[in-house]
């Protein structure tokens, strides 16, 4: 028989994990077109990394398995090239936020109406 205390605290926990998953879930949305193919890649080579993982135990695999598993050189290709243009747009919006402080101090030091 379950107290009245640890029946709370054990609905307290189940309430915050709900939370939580919520919150990492807004964070890790994806905001631009090449964001989402990153995700899209990213969760198909995860799909090879299983398949390759069931083969190596044993497991008889579909045709269309070992086919996703042939392709998984070509996703690991095209997954390093879209990292590295997430890298050079990275970079070109850290630079582009650089130059716009400059101009954003710029105008809080003119006197207005200059």
């Amino acid at each position: 028989v379950a107290r009245d205390g640890e029946e709370n605290e054990d609905e307290g926990h189940q309430d915050a994990a709900p939370a939580a998953a919520l919150f990492a879930a807004k964070r890790r949305q994806p905001q631009t077109d090449l964001d989402r193919e990153v995700l899209r890649v990213e969760k198909k080579v995860r799909e090879v990394e299983k398949l390759k993982q069931r083969q190596a135990d044993g497991e008889s695999l579909e045709n269309n398995q070992l086919a996703k598993i042939a392709k998984g050189d070509e996703l690991g290709a095209k997954l390093a090239e879209l990292h590295s243009q997430q890298s050079r747009q990275d970079e070109e919006r850290n630079w582009n936020a650089k130059e716009e402080v400059p101009d954003a101090q710029e105008r809080q030091e003119r006197p207005s109406g200059a």
